[in-house]
Order: C-alpha cells, then sequence, then structure tokens
C-alpha cells in the first residue's frame, strides 16, 4: 500500500506533460493529503517509521 502511494507521489511530482495543464495536478492541498496518507501508511511498518518522518518533513515543507 505505501508503494503505491509512493509511486503516485512520484507521478505527481514528475507528470506526463500533458498533465500540468490539469487543476488537479496544481494542487497543493492533493500533495499534503497524498504525503500525510502516506506517512500515515508507513507508520504501520515498523521498518518504515524513518520514511514516515521524512513523509511528514515533506509535508511540512509544502506547507
Amino acid at each position: 500500500m505505501n508503494l503505491l502511494v509512493a509511486l503516485l507521489l512520484l507521478a505527481l511530482e514528475w507528470p506526463l506533460p500533458s498533465l500540468p495543464r490539469w487543476t488537479l495536478y496544481r494542487s497543493c492541498e492533493l500533495r499534503i493529503i497524498t504525503f500525510m496518507t502516506a506517512a500515515f501508511l508507513a507508520f504501520f511498518f515498523y521498518q518504515a517509521t524513518n520514511a514516515a518522518i521524512y513523509y511528514v518533513i515533506g509535508t511540512a515543507l509544502y506547507i
């Protein structure tokens, strides 16, 4: 599940050339919600706590 959210974040950060026209792509709220979802899911895995902390730091930088 965490891998799927990470791939979604990667797709948001490096989009296809046709995506930047979409308003959903330019939404910072979508990125913040996706980062927080990834952090929430990563906290459930013992080996992913560092990744969860990095997600929270990344979310703080978007805010």
